[in-house]
């Protein structure tokens, strides 16, 4: 099998011709066909091995379907007719006098009697005995191996896929962090861009190769929120790492993510592409038209070297600049127009065989999109570790009122507001739980170096420059006089209910509901799932304006459909067109750059070998614990994947390569083989648990237990199997 492997892995280069998406569909479907054929190759060999006669080998389940054909495939060599069924959901080998489906097992009984042979009886008198080459007359050993080779064969093809995988080299994403979340635990325990993560819990040992999504991701999901997580990290510029333990939190909970850090992968400043269409000079105010020559002059593939002539540090390890890096000057110069060195790659340019070049291009700053609305601030959600927030005395729970003296003003542009300020003493006024006057604190703002919009619902805002978190809540406090919500009408006060993004008159979606004001303790936040049942609101599922922002400088040509609730409880819906701030700038530039990518290759086939064990045996211990997670309740049944999604992540892994398509293939062979051994009656490990008390009683178990217990399993299979395919739909659409 290894040369047809190897082979599949050559048949890449020889479909140049063919397009993307048809690679990728024969590539899926041949690899968890493959998956399945391996399976029950064991089975069939096995069968053969004990003398078993088998009659069938199926891919797929050819059952009939009204007028479709019952097989797509199908043909007999030898005793056996082998084929591919019309139902791509399994395969199964039918062995003489064995049937999965327990209403045929009498009539499978009958059929393999023959006559026992002895002289000595009379014809009234004649015994009969099982065929020889049927199943059930195999001794239990001989049967168990049967059963077990399944899922025996599937762990070492699991083996034998990512060995493959490494022989060539699989790309995968470093667990080097580009930043974390405002208000989340990971940006509350001071990680940050340029730190890497080493070790997750204190099982195993250091790996400089380890995985955000495929490692990082999958172990703090299945270690849940509330649970500390212990994380071994090298900070950005320091040698030794040290360990620090975090507790996920559950404020992204849903089908995907139901525990999160808030950190996000390294990126580098190489540019994936430019918003020109967000630079349209027609929506510009008239004192910023014209300036946007130098994002026309970036092309894709341009590396970002230098910020007004400082250079950015260039990783030993990768070889690349960081975006982080990049983003640790740029948020400083928010208000004003930077000059980037680029270095343009060999081979692009007006001809192929251009050298390399660097030139200086001008990028203007980026006016904040705005609705002439307010939102009063809500609670410190969090304060960063070792930050000026801290060391000034902030606390959870906390709500700005003012600043030195004055009102706390828009919170979406302190961060702004605060840049002259740097290195200097500021004064907040901060409402505190359980004092009557605001508390005054004494800050010093330090340099912002990160930044990060709120592209998920519940996002904090953050303000870097003190090391703060705070929510943003839904309540109109101020609407500037002229402005767009001016004009619709609305007033200090106001409830947002829900907001629909439009564009070009028609709405993007459906109405995104808005935190509710009275989900808030006055003065004070504490999380959906620490408030009595009847309080809950979860943020989880919805907005707030901090998103609603984010979306809009984002997207710069979307509007929207703003429906407030009044005192009299009366709600209204109004349009509003945001317009471009001639005073306040977003940190970022309209630009997107390319997530890190490395790629992992052995250095000899042992090397190949010893990683993929390890890749199988850390994908049996992740089936394991999801297992124990599900039937704990520690994990959420909603985290389950079925057939659409399976082929979903296949197609995704498909479309990076064939090594990562067999590192795929490693985990499904190794879910396929831990699921089909759990003891439930019709899957493999019901059988051998139906032969272990066999082995035990010396005789099989009564039949008509046998055929109960098979059909209690098919219906939890099939129930399980709606449940899936369910989830599936709901994700799709």
């Amino acid at each position: 099998m290894d040369g047809c492997l190897i082979a599949v892995s050559g048949l890449m280069a020889a479909v140049g011709a063919v397009p993307a998406i048809v690679w990728t569909i024969l590539a899926v479907a041949g690899g968890l066909g493959l998956v399945i054929f391996v399976h029950e190759l064991g089975h069939f060999l096995a069968a053969k091995a004990c003398g078993v006669k088998v009659e069938k080998f199926y891919v797929g389940f050819d059952i009939p379907m009204g007028f479709l054909p019952s097989s797509l495939l199908k043909f007999r060599w030898g005793e056996t007719e082998y084929g591919i069924g019309i139902l791509p959901l399994g395969g199964y080998v039918k062995m003489l006098g064995q049937d999965d489906n327990p209403k045929n097992q009498a009539a499978e009984n009958e059929r393999i009697k023959v006559r026992k042979a002895d002289e000595s009886e009379s014809a009234a008198e004649e015994k009969f005995e099982w065929d020889p080459r049927s199943y059930p007359a195999k001794p239990v050993w001989q049967r168990m191996i049967i059963i077990s080779a399944g899922v025996i064969m599937n762990l070492i093809f699991a083996v034998i896929f990512a060995a493959i995988a490494y022989g060539q080299g699989v790309s995968y994403m470093p667990c080097l962090l580009g930043g974390s979340a405002p208000g989340d635990p990971a940006w509350i325990a001071g990680l940050q861009g340029g730190d890497k993560i080493l070790q997750i819990g204190r099982h195993g040992r250091p790996d400089e190769q380890l995985r955000f999504d495929k490692d990082l991701m999958i172990d703090v999901t299945l270690n849940g929120p509330k649970h500390p997580l212990d994380l071994l990290v090298r900070r950005a510029g320091q040698a030794e790492p040290a360990w620090i333990s975090v507790t996920p939190t559950d404020r992204l909970a849903d089908s995907d993510r139901p525990a999160t850090l808030g950190v996000r992968p390294a990126t580098t400043t190489i540019l994936a592409g430019v918003d020109l269409e967000s630079l349209d000079d027609d929506a510009r105010p008239d004192t910023q038209r014209g300036s946007d020559e130098g994002y026309a002059a970036l092309r894709p593939g341009d590396e970002i070297v230098a910020v007004d002539g400082q250079p950015l540090p260039r990783d030993p390890q990768t070889g690349f600049v960081f975006e982080h890096d990049l983003d640790r000057l740029l948020a400083p110069r928010m208000t004003e127009s930077v000059t980037v060195t680029i270095r343009r790659p060999a081979g692009t340019g007006a001809a192929d065989s251009a050298p390399p070049q660097t030139r200086q291009v001008t990028l203007p700053p980026t006016p904040l999109r705005m609705t002439g609305l307010v939102m009063q601030a809500g609670p410190v959600v969090g304060v960063r570790q070792e930050s000026p927030a801290e060391k000034a005395g902030f606390r959870r729970g906390d709500v700005l009122v003012s600043l030195d003296g004055a009102d706390l003003g828009d919170p979406l542009t302190l961060g702004q507001r605060l840049l002259p300020r740097i290195g200097q003493s500021v004064e907040f006024g901060v409402r505190r739980m359980g004092e009557a006057d605001p508390v005054l604190l004494q800050v010093i703002p330090v340099a912002p170096m990160n930044f990060q919009d709120g592209f998920s619902p519940g996002s904090a805002l953050g303000v870097d420059s003190l090391g703060l978190a705070i929510h943003l809540t839904s309540v109109v406090k101020e609407v500037h006089p002229g402005t767009p919500a001016a004009k619709a009408g609305l007033a200090v006060g106001d409830q947002l209910v829900s907001v629909v993004f439009t564009k070009d008159g028609e709405p993007e979606g459906a109405p995104l509901p808005m935190v509710k004001a009275e989900s808030w303790v006055p003065g004070f936040w504490r999380p959906a799932t620490d408030r009595p049942a009847e309080d809950r609101v979860a943020e989880k599922d919805l907005f707030n304006w901090y998103f609603v922002h984010s979306v809009l400088n984002l997207v710069p040509e979307a509007k929207l459909e703003l429906t407030y609730r009044r005192g009299d409880d009366v709600e209204r819906t109004v349009a509003i067109e945001p317009f471009d701030s001639e005073q306040y700038f977003h940190p970022a530039r309209r630009l997107a750059t390319t997530p890190l990518s490395q790629v992992r290759t052995a250095e000899s086939w042992s090397e190949a070998w010893s990683l993929g064990y390890a890749e199988t045996a850390a994908s049996v211990k992740k089936v394991f614990a999801v297992l124990q997670r599900l039937f704990t309740g520690k994990l959420s049944y909603r985290n389950l994947g079925g057939p659409i999604m399976i082929v979903r992540a296949a197609g995704s892994e498909a479309s990076e390569g064939v090594a990562r398509l067999l590192v795929f293939l490693t985990f499904l062979s190794a879910n396929l083989a831990v699921l089909n051994f759990l003891p439930i009656p019709a899957l493999d490990g019901g059988h051998m648990l139906f032969l272990i008390a066999e082995g035990v009683r010396g005789k099989p178990l009564n039949e008509r237990l046998q055929v109960t217990l098979t059909l209690i399993g098919v219906g939890c299979l099939l129930s399980l199997m709606v449940l899936v395919f369910t989830l599936d739909i709901q994700r799709f659409f």
